[in-house]
């Protein structure tokens, strides 16, 4: 019984009109070279044509391709050498030259493309989470990812591609490790020696990509993706291709169950909003001690309110200390250094003689924060390399290969360096441990301190109000750590979707977004609503769960607290 053909998932990003929907038909072809690319699909340069998330799975044992002149075969990176003067003739030729599919070795597989909307989408006037929500929606439905690719056409950047890019990394912190530039649009005629403005304007590109990603060692590949009769083009696209399915089986799949997103501007402005509105609310849940005390003539009950909030927030603060351990203390491989060589001519410089790569480099060990780690895994994609010498590796502190390139076109070298990703945060695993055992303590010691004052005041006969007063304050501290978060899980995110928090204005999303918060939290046993909540529904998990207050909770807590929130949204707008 032959084995199951494994699957990597490719999710491909990008700004409208920059050749994503264009680079999956190419795919296409290269899988199946009789496939017939549908122009219908490709954009026209003004209008984006994909408006919803769609998915096409591709099955090919990624040959690679070569040309050949009279029987003979042909080394057309010759071309475009320094010292070749027609290299556009070369290029452009139809019919001296043939292209020929080489026998693979390797095992086929199923790749999986997955295609979006733009961020920045020509079919639409406002950038808002309705793009995020449709690509998550559909992320959500799969269980990994192996890739990211990134298209970039050959345009100048502006700010607003600037800007989704960053909007595209910044969500996915987790998966950048998995990250490939895909420029499109590229002739490879600039390619020559003599297209220096070209290389520079590519150079240039490339550090402004890498400022974004965070890191300099972005696999970066460069593609004229047009179906043209040129032989040697066609040869150099076809590779192109192979080099990016390659990256999806070279990487370790990131398991979407397991991840978090960073929050986008619009949820980090809500999440604003309300910590605000929570933060006023505690100053009048404050007044309220004060104003009790007065009445009673027991000014110091305003006291009550300082221990409670305390002992609230380190209750939040110990809950956050153990998710983030639970998250960080896992076995699942992280990438802990990735890079990437390929052979393209001019533009990045000839390699004549050898190559090294290694890890830690000079500069990883100098750095104050370096840690010397003990490797997991290493594992390479390699292609038109010889001479390949590896030192370290799995089990050791350490690795470096020395190399050179079998000759002029598409030589690739990508390695990935894994361990553990508890490993990675061993420290800082330490640390929260360290922190929970100090906050514990202090709880336990604000907790007697509390009960001790609560007694005296439960003699006075206001039991009720102290129950009030502690429970309300356990629930907007909860709520200013909600908003405090700065990342969410993909099940948060899915349950956000589904009450469709983010759809409407800051405003209205402030309020969808309390609703949502206030449906988790979960009161002390034998709670009794407030009489101005009558008629409300209550929300519970299950036919037994504990009722969560969804309701107004006081009348001296009202405070107009929607219109706190409403005037907070102005107030942002405006800025």
């Amino acid at each position: 019984m032959s084995a199951p053909t494994k699957s990597f998932n490719t999710l491909l990003l990008g700004a409208s009109q920059s050749g994503k929907l264009t680079l999956i038909e190419f795919l296409r072809k290269y899988a199946d070279p009789g496939y017939t690319i549908q122009e219908n699909k490709l954009g026209d340069g003004l209008f984006s044509k994909t408006r919803t998330v769609s998915s096409v799975a591709v099955q090919t044992d990624l040959p690679s391709y070569f040309i050949s002149k009279a029987g003979k075969r042909v080394d057309y990176g010759a071309f475009l050498d320094a010292d070749y003067e027609d290299y556009e003739d070369e290029l452009n030729n139809r019919t001296q030259y043939l292209l020929e599919r080489e026998k693979s070795t390797t095992t086929p597989a199923n790749f999986n493309l997955i295609d979006t909307p733009g961020l920045n989408d020509t079919n639409t006037t406002i950038f808002d989470e309705s793009h995020i929500v449709t690509i998550f929606k559909a992320l959500l439905s799969i269980e990994s990812i192996h890739l990211i690719v990134i298209t970039i056409a050959n345009n100048p950047f502006t700010e607003d591609l600037t800007n989704a890019l960053k909007a595209y990394i910044d969500l996915l912190p987790e998966f950048n490790a998995h990250i490939v530039f895909v420029h499109t649009r590229i002739d490879y005629a600039g390619l020559h020696a003599d297209g220096i403005d070209f290389a520079q304007s590519l150079i240039e590109k490339r550090g402004l990509l890498h400022v974004i990603a965070g890191r300099n060692t972005v696999p970066h590949v460069l593609i004229d993706n047009k179906d043209c009769t040129q032989t040697i083009r066609n040869c150099i696209t076809q590779n192109t291709l192979r080099t990016i399915l390659a990256m999806a089986k070279l990487n370790r799949p990131v398991r979407i169950q397991f991840t978090h997103i960073n929050k986008t501007t619009k949820m980090r402005v809500v999440d604003h909003i309300l910590r605000m509105k929570c933060e006023a609310v505690m100053e009048a849940r404050e007044d309220t001690c004060l104003k009790k005390g007065i009445e009673l003539r027991l000014p110091v009950l305003k006291e009550l309110y300082y221990p409670a909030r305390t002992i609230a927030e380190c209750e939040e603060l110990l809950g956050n200390i153990r998710r983030d351990i639970a998250f960080h203390d896992r076995p699942y491989l992280e990438t802990l250094h990735e890079e990437f060589y390929q052979q393209t001519w001019g533009t990045f410089k000839l390699l004549q003689g050898v190559k090294r790569m290694q890890y830690p480099g000079p500069k990883e060990r100098l750095a104050p924060d370096f840690v010397q780690h003990i490797l997991d895994h290493v594992e390479s994609s390699v292609q038109n390399v010889k001479e390949v010498k590896e030192k370290g590796g799995k089990g050791w502190d350490h690795w470096s290969v020395r190399f050179r390139r079998k000759k002029f076109c598409s030589s690739s070298y990508h390695v990935r360096i894994c361990i553990e990703r508890r490993k990675i945060y061993a420290a800082q695993i330490k640390k929260g441990k360290d922190e929970a055992r100090e906050i514990k303590h202090k709880l336990q010691s604000l907790q007697g301190e509390l009960e001790v004052f609560l007694n005296k005041l439960r003699a006075l006969g206001e039991h009720e109000f102290i129950r009030n007063i502690l429970d309300d304050v356990k629930q907007t501290v909860y709520l200013i750590y909600c908003t405090d978060r700065p990342q969410i899980d993909f099940q948060g995110l899915d349950e956000m979707i589904g009450e469709d928090v983010y759809v409407r204005g800051i405003a209205n999303s402030a309020m969808n977004l309390e609703k949502f918060y206030l449906k988790k939290w979960t009161l002390p046993d034998g709670y009794e609503r407030d009489p101005d909540c009558a008629g409300q529904e209550e929300v519970t998990d299950a036919p037994d769960a504990t009722p969560v207050k969804t309701g107004r909770y006081y009348k001296d807590a009202e405070d107009s607290r929607d219109n706190i929130i409403r005037v907070l949204a102005v107030d942002a707008k405006e800025e």
